[in-house]
This record gives C-alpha cells, structure tokens and sequence, in this order.
C-alpha cells in the first residue's frame, strides 16, 4: 500500500477518533491485526501496515487509485469505508 495512503488512513482514524470502532470491528470479524485503540498516529500507521500486508484484499490496487482521484481531505474517510466494506466481506 501507498505510504501516503497509509498515513492518510491513520490521521483519518486518529482525529475521527474511528479507530477503537475499527478495531471492535476487525476483532469481532477474528481478523489479526496489532491495532490498539490507544495508539498514536505513527502506531497505527505501522500497524495498518503490517494489516495490508497480511491481507492486500483490503484495499486493493483498485480501491486505492479510485480514493486518489478523491480531493485529499476526503480520501481518510474513503479508505476507512473501503477498509470497513471490504473487512466485512470477508465474512461473505
């Protein structure tokens, strides 16, 4: 994933104050993942990092070059929805 894209993701998660939903979302689904509620934005950064590393189908290559075309201050919260859909396809 993008480096710009992961940071984006992680401020978005940060000052929206999303990221304890997003971990309740990711451990309801048991999906592994070293997010922490608590975590600062170079945390989950890394975090997020190792998640689209074990599971690249959460943002594909697809979803990641539609959210870029978005006006930058949308695309945290585009990645966030893309991230939440796409996680819980998972169960599909």
């Amino acid at each position: 994933m993008k480096p710009k894209l992961l940071r984006l993701l992680a401020e978005h998660l940060v000052a929206s104050q999303t990221l304890p939903l997003l971990v309740r979302d990711l451990d309801a689904h048991s999906l592994d993942n070293q997010l922490s509620p608590d975590q600062n934005e170079d945390q989950v950064e890394e975090s997020l990092d190792l998640l689209f590393q074990n599971h690249p189908e959460f943002l594909t290559s697809e979803d990641q070059r539609e959210v870029l075309q978005l006006p930058e201050y949308l695309q945290g919260e585009a990645l966030l929805d893309r991230l939440t859909a796409n996680t819980s396809n998972e169960d599909a």
